[in-house]
């Protein structure tokens, strides 16, 4: 039995596969952006998607602290678009990122903590 995983057999794309990957990609980053963003809902005043490609999904946050930034999700991670890319810092989570920047998020975050402590006791 022979796989191709999206190739022809004389190892050109399928272009259909290759349409189906640039989808779930695309479906992958702006799903998984909304996700994380409503996960923190409780911490952040607002948020709207923006923008999405194969590669990436951005979307305007407003902090607690009435701050805006745009966060933008890839394959590498989290990032604040500052519009310079070589400068980005890169986190592995949505909360990595906002405990960086935000000090009501932090604040937030262990009152949601804390009241989750208090409903198992």
């Amino acid at each position: 039995m022979t796989f191709n995983y999206g190739f022809f057999a004389h190892g050109k794309m399928n272009p259909t596969f290759r349409q189906t990957m640039s989808h779930s990609t695309l479906s992958f980053c702006n799903a998984e952006l909304d996700r994380a963003l409503k996960e923190q809902g409780f911490a952040i005043h607002s948020y709207a998607i923006t923008s999405s490609s194969p590669r990436q999904a951005s979307a305007s946050v407003v902090l607690l602290e009435g701050r805006r930034l745009t966060i933008t999700l890839t394959t590498q991670g989290y990032s604040i678009d500052n519009g310079k890319l070589s400068s980005r810092n890169v986190y592995e989570t949505l909360e990595n990122l906002l405990q960086s920047v935000s000090t009501m998020y932090n604040q937030r975050r262990q009152e949601a903590l804390f009241a989750a402590l208090e409903k198992l006791q």
